[in-house]
């Protein structure tokens, strides 16, 4: 018999389970003995929407639905796309800076920006832009759920920052707009919640996270 999985983390593009604030956060749950998944999802760096998809379909097949969902980043949309195309029941969703489609400015300054300590040729760090954008258009031009999502607000849960450089403030008004019912929490200085943002740990998502899995146990 499977042991249940209380939360699966899934990273953003570009990153890992050991970045960001997702080792802080598993080493958190695990010490309050939460069953914990957080896999390192298919070529990050140059990530495909559909291999991210199926990869979480892959994860429920081996370890089953767990009570929540934590995602960052690009991985906001699969799990989004995903939980309401199988009409899932998670107790929780908590995505951190998702996104419904964006340009590619903020993209490329992020893969500038994690390239500019590199010393590699500029015709190097070009096609590494050109095959950034390329990938990232798997994310920046589809649509979300809205009317899906509209039926998990009560257990949605999303955090942006004022200051994020990749995903812009348009993106919170959009939210607030079509899911004026899920809990929207918006910081002023977290950056992307990434590495370069200088996020190790959020103690609020953590909060809100606890909150459901202590209401769940017996």
């Amino acid at each position: 018999m499977k042991e249940a999985v209380d939360a699966y983390i899934l990273h953003g593009r570009g990153s890992a389970p050991h970045k960001t604030f997702i080792p802080w956060l598993m080493s958190e749950l695990i010490g309050r003995e939460y069953n914990v998944v957080a896999p390192a999802m298919p070529r990050a760096n140059f990530p495909s929407f559909k291999k991210w998809y199926h990869e979480l379909d892959n994860l429920i097949v081996s370890y089953g639905q767990p009570r929540i969902f934590t995602g960052h980043s690009a991985s906001t949309h699969t799990i989004m796309h995903y939980v309401t195309d199988k009409q899932l029941s998670p107790e929780g969703i908590y995505l951190v800076a998702p996104f419904q489609n964006l340009d590619h400015t903020g993209i490329y300054k992020k893969t500038a920006y994690a390239m500019q300590e590199k010393r590699l040729p500029d015709l190097v760090k070009k096609l590494i832009n050109k095959l950034s954008i390329m990938n990232s258009e798997s994310w920046c031009r589809r649509d979300l759920p809205w009317d899906k999502l509209k039926d998990y607000q009560s257990v949605l849960h999303l955090y942006f920052s004022e200051d994020d450089y990749i995903v812009p403030a348009s993106q919170i008004e959009l939210f607030v707009q079509k899911l004026p019912d899920a809990h929207i929490t918006v910081e002023k200085n977290m950056g992307h919640f990434d590495t370069a943002s200088g996020t190790k740990k959020y103690d609020q998502l953590l909060e809100d996270i606890v909150d459901v899995l202590k209401s769940g146990r017996f």
